[in-house]
């Protein structure tokens, strides 16, 4: 119902509404291409998607793949995955460590510097140089990536990477240690730790596997390179002989 400028740089505008918006739906807000710049340039994109950002609960969001131990002259990054059909606004969540004495949330550091929403089944890497992260690996979505100001510091042996709300109430956590690595690898430097499932618990190190060499050993902004497609059978099977001796005494 109405548009008005805020600030003098004219860098936002308040936009007024006739229904509030709905959680859990996706609008897409278009602009007119008779919207210009001062030099009468139309804006690049016409469409953007917004919604009502919620807050998370406990697995709503997932850590979903980590790099603690770059490459020299490479940075850490944590990519999150929005496994609910929720959006939710990063700038609201905070990513930490703990402390190794108290075991409480430390270097407890935003997710986003500014309003930044990751939709239902969106990715969202974290890191302090997006173009640190670029240079070293593939990457298929540029919007993905969330430049911060501050990162918690992730030891390269082994340490904890912390999900939390504003209230400080986790969402999800990972203790990882070198170890998770695979065996077959002589050197981890520069290979980040896939989820093979955002439905797994993060607490099992089964949940966690080497990112593929096929892959570049990292797969920040697009679906992990190590991926398992839960299944149960019911189906029966037999061992036969049923007694086996594997020295034969």
């Amino acid at each position: 119902t109405s548009a008005t400028l805020i600030g003098g740089e004219y860098s936002s505008v308040l936009l007024t509404i006739a229904n509030p918006l709905q959680p859990s739906i996706k609008y897409n807000l278009c602009l007119n291409q008779n919207i210009t710049d001062f030099s009468g340039n139309p804006i690049a994109n016409d469409c953007f998607p917004i919604a009502l950002p919620q807050t998370p609960v406990w697995n709503d969001i997932v850590i979903n793949e980590v790099l603690f131990n770059p490459n020299t002259g490479g940075v850490d990054f944590v990519e999150l995955y929005n496994r609910s059909d929720k959006t939710f606004d990063l700038s609201k969540l905070f990513l930490s460590n703990r402390n190794s004495s108290s075991n409480q949330p430390d270097q407890v550091n935003s997710a986003s510097d500014t309003a930044k929403l990751i939709f239902p089944n969106d990715y969202a890497v974290i890191t302090v140089s997006p173009k640190l992260v670029k240079e070293f690996y593939h990457t298929e979505n540029d919007k993905a990536f969330v430049g911060v100001s501050n990162m918690a510091s992730f030891n390269n042996d082994k340490g904890n990477v912390v999900l939390l709300t504003n209230e400080l109430e986790v969402i999800d956590e990972l203790s990882y240690t070198e170890k998770m690595h695979s065996k077959l690898l002589n050197d981890f430097k520069g290979v980040s730790l896939e989820r093979i499932n955002p439905d797994l618990a993060s607490s099992s190190s089964s949940t966690w596997q080497s990112a593929a060499q096929t892959s570049g050993f990292a797969t920040p902004t697009y679906k992990n390179s190590q991926w398992v497609e839960p299944s149960v059978k019911n189906d029966a099977f037999t061992l036969s002989p049923e007694t086996f001796s594997p020295d034969g005494d």
